[in-house]
């Protein structure tokens, strides 16, 4: 790119010029627009903030663009690599006056910087192409995921369907930018595997086994809808190890795990800066948080003031892999549960205990293979999940067909993800109804009499009748009809996966009060004779015996679960907006 003002243009080659004299410059330093400049005997006039300008477009690979929400980004070249960075950013501003100082010998007034800047923003808001920039893993809209590896020469990994295997590229067709914080992921190498993995972590149960890994596929994945990894366990369980070694070959960053954020804004923000959540050691999930932590998951905006004092709105509307850790079961709202993978760490045997600089070595030495190995299975994946059909798709449906087609890289079994998966949900569920008093007394009440059917308010005299002091005190407890008929649409998919039906409806006559009905579900018709899942294409880095893991037995399913939904939370009670103040950490770099 070429850029000409009036005073003509300003050729840069390296900073002592193209045949070694070096450019001088008036000594008053100030941004005037009579100033001298003398290329090699040839004169050229302009301000500080003009010649700024000519240098940066100078560079064969500046670029200026915008992408959908009119945010602008700018790409130069960095010694032998480019790099992408917000024009609002320091970076940005920083690159400028360097560039004027290499071609000066002398230092340009912030002034001069901040009007350059400006113009640059501006070419490239209103000249500049629509593209998009990616935080850490994106795609091309093909069988093509490109990793960003974080590291100096700004290269990437380019993972590929169509040849089933990964390699290392130095000009990425996607632009990426990075925030604070982000560090290198390993050097991936081929012929790896995922067992030196597992010989670090405290996973022993083959099922978590394969949610873990199936969790770490996903991860790798552009777009959602991601699951959110629940892992619990006792003190001593290793718990916050595992999060940083899970997230060391996906997204590794200098604060691998973070606690609870205040409010929205600060999600928000961190979502904006990092491709995965991280929350360690929660105690419990407040309602807000629980909703957000949803809209992560399947999707949703969140929209927060940019400043205290006007009207002007910052939207992040992505999705992003969510990884929480606690002592207790965390979810217990329907909702959240319905997106979560759940994996129980068991205590950890004194002598089973390695110190981390142990641990970590042998993650540094095999990190390598390790990475690899996933990008493999991200691959194997990419070729197979187009034609991938399983008997009955679960909650989550993309991120079950994903794992699903991935699993001979990974090295499971064939329907090892899919039978985890349904135990995991069915335990979840029970969870959910043994959190929620209310859900617990209506089964026991449809339970015994068959079938109920009244009003909001009937159904709460009943419950409270049936319950003791230390559930009506709960805070949790419902004080009114309103709040009665949320609390039961809101366990009622949990209860209907036990076996309880809720049905609602208006009576007839002038009041047309609302109706509730509750009764037991028919049983269930048999299921017809379901074929394998079926596959096109293959697994590429298996042999044809090992791709059977894809097209062999079908897996079972409850028949009534419903397809793949990215709806948002839908509490009413809890407001998406929250006032806060700007944006700016998310470009400030």
């Amino acid at each position: 790119m070429r850029h000409k003002t009036g005073t003509g243009v300003v050729c840069i080659a390296t900073p002592n010029g193209p045949s070694g004299q070096t450019v001088s410059g008036a000594s008053n330093p100030s941004n005037e627009a009579d100033k001298d400049y003398k290329w090699g005997g040839v004169g050229v006039r302009g301000s500080q903030a003009e010649i700024i300008v000519d240098l940066f477009m100078e560079d064969e690979q500046a670029a200026l663009f915008h992408n959908r929400d009119g945010e602008t980004f700018a790409s130069f070249s960095v010694a032998d690599h480019c790099e992408t960075w917000p024009t609002a950013s320091r970076r940005f501003r920083r690159h400028l006056g360097r560039l004027y100082y290499n071609a000066t010998q002398r230092t340009p007034t912030s002034g001069a910087v901040a009007e350059a800047q400006g113009t640059l923003e501006a070419q490239a808001l209103y000249e500049g192409e629509q593209q998009e920039v990616y935080t850490r893993v994106a795609s091309d809209g093909r069988d093509v995921v490109y990793v960003d590896l974080c590291n100096e020469s700004w290269s990437v990994v380019e993972i590929s369907g169509s040849t089933g295997t990964f390699r290392i590229v130095d000009d990425s067709p996607v632009r990426f930018i990075r925030a604070k914080g982000m560090l290198a992921l390993p050097v991936p190498e081929h012929g790896g595997n995922l067992l030196a993995l597992r010989e670090v972590v405290n996973v022993g149960d083959d099922g978590d086994w394969a949610l873990v890994l199936a969790w770490l596929v996903a991860a790798l994945r552009p777009s959602g809808p991601y699951p959110i990894l629940l892992v619990h366990g006792e003190q001593g369980s290793s718990k916050s190890t595992l999060v940083r070694i899970l997230r060391r070959f996906v997204d590794p960053n200098k604060a691998d795990l973070r606690a609870e954020p205040r409010d929205t804004r600060d999600l928000a923000i961190a979502a904006s800066n990092g491709w995965i959540i991280a929350l360690d050691n929660l105690s419990q999930i407040k309602p807000w948080l629980s909703d957000a932590l949803c809209r992560l998951s399947t999707g949703g905006g969140f929209g927060i003031r940019q400043l205290y004092t006007d009207r002007d709105e910052v939207i992040f509307d992505a999705q992003r892999p969510v990884v929480l850790t606690g002592i207790e079961e965390l979810a217990t709202r329907g909702d959240l549960i319905d997106r979560c993978i759940s994996v129980e760490l068991q205590p950890m045997a004194a002598g089973k205990r390695k110190p981390e600089s142990e641990i970590w070595a042998a993650i540094d030495a095999s990190g390598g293979q390790i990475f690899g190995a996933l990008l493999d299975a991200v691959a194997c994946a990419l070729r197979a999940h187009r034609d991938l059909r399983l008997s009955v798709l679960p909650r989550m449906a993309d991120f079950a067909i994903w794992a699903t087609a991935a699993e001979a890289g990974l090295g499971l079994p064939k329907g090892a993800v899919i039978a985890a998966y349904e135990r995991n949900r069915a335990d979840a569920n029970q969870t959910a109804l043994e959190a929620s008093p209310i859900a617990t007394l209506v089964i026991a009440l449809v339970t015994e009499q068959g079938a109920w059917s009244g009003t909001a308010m009937e159904l709460l005299q009943v419950v409270e009748g049936r319950a003791d002091d230390l559930a009506r005190r709960a805070k949790c407890w419902p004080r009114t009809p309103i709040a009665m008929a949320g609390t039961l649409r809101r366990s009622a998919p949990n209860m209907r996966e036990a076996g309880i039906v809720v049905e609602y409806s208006r009576a007839s006559g002038h009041d047309r009060q609302r109706l509730i009905t509750m009764s037991m579900a028919p049983p269930p018709a048999p299921e017809p004779s379901a074929g394998p899942p079926r596959t096109v294409g293959g697994c590429p880095q298996a042999a044809s015996d090992d791709c059977d893991a894809l097209t062999g037995d079908g897996f079972t399913g409850s028949s009534d679960r419903k397809a793949s939904e990215t709806e948002a939370s839908d509490d009413p009670d809890d407001p998406d907006d929250v006032a806060g103040g700007s944006l700016e950490e998310v470009v400030e770099m």
